[in-house]
């Protein structure tokens, strides 16, 4: 893909990794989240900032690449 590279996977990854081992670290931060009876809320809690800082990350390449880099059209 024109738009991602290996470093943005990287950054995600770490994101990721840092994001769980702060919930799993945090033990008032990891009781709150499993207190929920629907596990799929818990589990929404863990991914949406993940998603959203991957949506940003790439969205933030599409803009860069066509409105910065005219000369890629």
């Amino acid at each position: 893909m024109k738009y991602l590279n290996v470093k943005d996977l990287l950054f995600t990854i770490v994101f990721t990794a840092l994001w769980i081992g702060l919930i799993y670290k945090k033990a008032g931060l990891y009781d709150w989240i499993f207190q929920f009876d629907n596990i799929l809320i818990s589990y929404l809690v863990i991914a949406i900032p993940i998603i959203i800082y991957a949506t940003t990350l790439i969205m933030s390449r599409i803009a860069k690449v066509k409105f910065l880099n005219k000369s890629n059209d």
